[in-house]
């Protein structure tokens, strides 16, 4: 197989139709991927020499994309008759429907899939077989590729094992894979000539008496006893289960495994029958495949197709993060006089050269890829740092341009490098790809050798909001806004007590369009008057109509923005809307920001008294983030204070932040509001909530906004949160953590015997959730964990959870903060790693009496 270079001309190779490159490309309106190409050539070659029937299919229509020619002799139709085909066709009817069903869940995976089918051959003839297919991407539509193993002799012997016993010894020792059988205390009592020659031993006969301990697995004796007495205790068979083994000569194998008790002639169970089939070549081979299917050939680098893919991934983990990444475009200058003096080979040579020091100059966890030629794509984290590191990408630059012998010449190569950032340059995977490649090229153009940013950030959101402002202006003569609702519930009850009308807009090409990119728009060019009237006169009557279909009636929240309130015919346009709708006043609910109400206040203060007067409920929304301001709480009517979701999302951690969220629900009560926090997303922010009696809630635990059939159904099957589970005070309750599994679970083990409530957390985000749900009493923590140090942790639960006794475990020592931690009280006691069992079950029982002392708890 001829070994892919820099050489950018393809060889054009007769694929079926539907796996040319430039058809593929033509079809999708763009241009043929010639580097993706040459990873198909590899695949091909492998994929056509392998005698079994393989296949590709588009997980989307379900047609046969490509065949190898062992499935083409195998299931007796033409290459041409599957390229017309589905995989629906090669089933019989009486398996479409599993078929459907395993397609659904398929959808949702990428891992191996393994199962037994029923296949037709195109003479009508049944077959049994084993697949095992894997999730792929061929031209950024979703495929899988199917490896088909014709297992009908095999599962007729295997009958015939059952149904004759003249010939049990025959059958098994003509059965290609391993067999045995063990007794009640997993002693072997049999097996095959197969089995007997993988346990190293001389005949079947031998294997009588023996353990897994015995044997070239002992490794992992102990886990094969425990599931084998699992599958006895249980009666219940383990089917198809694919493990791997350390061979006791360091070898790894992998197995396809299957287990079933064994029963005498009374149905009792007196043992375990299994079946081996070493699967080793095959998972070598998949994972050959899949490796040629990602990788440059020339340089081992991840190609186009996986740089895509690991964009996706590390956008979502610095979005989840707030993480900046850097997304970096490296193309070598001159490289096509490499190549022209010098020959393709050392042009390869140079490339695969370039590959190690780029990957040298990065971390693990950064990507380094070749997309084809000389052009190649870095993914760096950089952390919560708003700027790039300089230092690295300079690194970069130093390390390509070092002097490099190819054969006897030596040669000095520098590069252009064009970056662009995330979120700074946008969030979408192909822009920033793009922005990427424009400064690069920048970087040619300004001299070479150099490092250029992308700086049109600016430009690319004029652009578009100029195109979003164009398009919002047309938005409500187009029917394209709707309104989605949010169901408020009771943190006492449970019960839907309102729900909030939110704005949305769906374009007939830019699809569903994002609040955050339109509302400021429609603010800035007033458009959100007309919205705002419309949303109002829209959210009365969908609340009146759903009050008339026999649904509860429920008050419905709008929010009025800062240019919607000066409107001076706001208060005329809520009396229309209640008239027209019939909706009674009680039933509308106005929610206010901060900021509006400290402009203009005799103005605010006169439209706000008429709109109480009509009983209109009155709301101060995302309360905390503006200016806060006490003097308006005295002045207007209102009945609720909103606690904003980032308060919400950052209580559980911040001390200062839960502080804000306690105060906030002691201020409202005091002065008779009441109060609801947003952006409820955890079990964990629900009990803390319900903990200092915040009244109601709303987010994503209990629901996301619906749109209008959803939530009537919502309503309809009564949904509601589920009682507050309170813990028990009295019963000692220990919070352990360590982000060492192992540690935690040889702690949880020793303390266990003293009856404590143990609760484990391998993160401090675990342990605050833990704690914001359970009553501890004491808590020991690990110092040196990768999060937050033990020391910071139990300094922030001191003034969260002062009532806890806080202990620090570790064989870490920092010796000076934990003296001050210490010194403060952040920590009662420190004990060292390795700990001894019983000094430290004493310590930890002395730390209950304590807390029992400071606390007049009862023992």
């Amino acid at each position: 197989m001829a070994r892919r270079t820099n050489d950018k001309r393809q060889v054009r190779q007769p694929w079926p139709r539907p796996w040319r490159p430039a058809a593929r490309a033509r079809e999708a309106g763009g241009q043929p991927d010639y580097d993706s190409y040459g990873s198909l050539l590899r695949f091909k070659r492998l994929f056509e020499e392998h005698p079994h029937p393989m296949w590709v299919y588009d997980a989307v229509t379900l047609r046969f994309l490509v065949v190898n020619a062992a499935a083409v002799q195998h299931y007796g139709y033409t290459e041409a008759e599957f390229l017309d085909m589905t995989i629906m066709d090669i089933r019989p009817p009486d398996e479409h429907a599993r078929l459907a069903e395993t397609l659904a869940t398929l959808r949702q995976e990428s891992a191996q899939r393994a199962d037994y089918w029923v296949h037709c051959k195109k003479d009508g003839t049944r077959i049994s077989v084993e697949v095992s297919s894997h999730a792929l991407t061929l031209a950024g539509r979703p495929a899988r590729f199917v490896f088909a193993h014709d297992v009908t002799d095999q599962l007729r012997m295997e009958t015939a094992l059952h149904e004759s016993e003249e010939m049990h010894h025959l059958v098994i020792d003509h059965i290609p894979h391993q067999i045995f059988w063990k007794d009640l205390d997993s002693v072997y009592q049999g097996c095959n000539h197969v089995f007997a020659r993988a346990a190293g031993v001389p005949e079947p006969a031998a294997i009588v008496g023996m353990r897994d301990t015995q044997l070239p697995w002992a490794h992992n004796a102990e886990r094969i006893v425990a599931e084998e007495r699992a599958i006895m205790a249980s009666g219940r068979a383990n089917l198809n289960q694919e493990d791997h083994m350390l061979f006791a000569d360091g070898s790894m194998h992998w197995f396809l495994i299957n287990k079933l008790p064994l029963h005498d002639q009374r149905g009792r169970i007196i043992g375990v029958l299994g079946t081996i089939e070493d699967v080793s070549e095959r998972k070598d081979y998949q994972e050959r495949l899949e490796h040629q299917a990602n990788h440059d050939a020339l340089t081992q680098l991840p190609n186009r197709s996986l740089f895509n893919d690991r964009l996706e991934q590390a956008i979502s983990y610095a979005q989840r993060y707030e993480h900046t990444l850097l997304v970096v475009f490296i193309d070598l200058d001159n490289f096509k006089l490499v190549n022209d003096n010098l020959g393709h080979h050392a042009g390869d040579e140079l490339l695969r050269i370039v590959a190690a020091r780029l990957r040298a100059c990065v971390r693990e966890t950064d990507t380094v890829a070749r997309l084809g030629g000389d052009e190649f794509m870095l993914i760096l984290l950089d952390g919560v740092a708003s700027t790039p590191s300089q230092a690295l990408l300079q690194k970069l630059l130093d390390s390509v341009s070092a002097p490099v012998m190819l054969g006897a010449s030596e040669v000095t190569i520098s590069c252009s490098v064009g970056v662009s950032l995330y979120p700074g340059d946008g969030i979408d995977a192909q822009l920033l790809l793009k922005q990427a490649d424009i400064a690069m090229y920048r970087a040619k153009e300004a001299g070479r050798n150099q490092v250029q940013f992308y700086e049109s950030a600016m430009q690319a959101r004029v652009a578009e909001r100029a195109v979003i402002e164009a398009e919002l202006r047309n938005a409500l003569a187009r029917k394209e806004l709707s309104l989605h609702y949010q169901p408020k519930v009771s943190l006492r009850g449970g019960e839907v007590t309102g729900m909030e009308a939110l704005l949305r807009w769906h374009h007939p090409t830019l699809g569903m369009v994002s609040p955050a990119r339109f509302i400021g728009v429609a603010e800035e060019t007033g458009l959100i008057v007309a919205f705002g009237r419309w949303v109002i006169r829209t959210a009365c009557a969908q609340a009146k109509a759903w009050q008339m279909a026999g649904l509860p009636a429920l008050r419905v929240a709008v929010n009025v923005s800062a240019r919607q309130f000066r409107d001076k015919g706001l208060a005329d346009d809520i009396v229309a809307a209640l008239h027209d709708s019939g909706l009674a006043p009680r039933y509308l609910e106005l929610e206010l920001t901060e900021s509006l109400m400290m402009h203009n206040i005799g103005e605010v203060v006169a439209t706000v008294a008429r709109l109480k007067q009509l009983g209109i409920a009155l709301s101060i929304d995302d309360f905390g983030t503006g200016y806060s301001s006490l003097s308006y709480l005295k002045t207007f009517p209102l009945t609720y204070l909103k606690i904003d979701q980032s308060f919400t999302r950052d209580m559980l951690g911040d001390p200062n932040v839960a502080a804000i969220v306690r105060s906030v629900i002691a201020l409202g009560h005091s002065l008779g509001f009441k109060v609801i926090a947003e952006g409820v997303e955890t079990e964990a922010q629900l009990a803390y909530l319900r903990r200092y009696q915040c009244d109601e809630m709303q987010g994503y635990y209990f629901s996301r906004p619906l749109d209008t059939g959803a939530f009537a159904a919502l309503l309809e099957r009564e949904q509601a949160l589920p009682p507050a589970q309170p813990g028990d005070p009295a019963r000692r309750t220990l919070l352990l953590l360590d982000d060492d599994a192992d540690v935690l679970a040889a702690l949880a083990r020793l303390l266990r015997r003293d009856d404590y409530l143990i609760l484990c957390a391998q993160s401090a985000q675990q342990a605050f959730e833990l704690l914001a749900m359970h009553p501890v009493h004491v808590i020991v923590s690990d110092q040196r964990m990768p999060e937050m140090n033990g020391t910071d942790f139990l300094g922030r639960v001191k003034k969260l959870y002062p009532d806890t006794v806080r202990i620090i475990l570790s064989g870490y020592t920092d010796l000076e903060s934990v003296l001050n931690a210490i010194n403060t009280g952040e920590i009662y006691r420190f004990y060292t790693k390795p700990w001894e069992d019983q000094v430290l079950r004493e310590n930890i029982q002395e730390a209950f009496r304590y807390h029992q002392l400071l606390h007049g708890m009862a023992p």
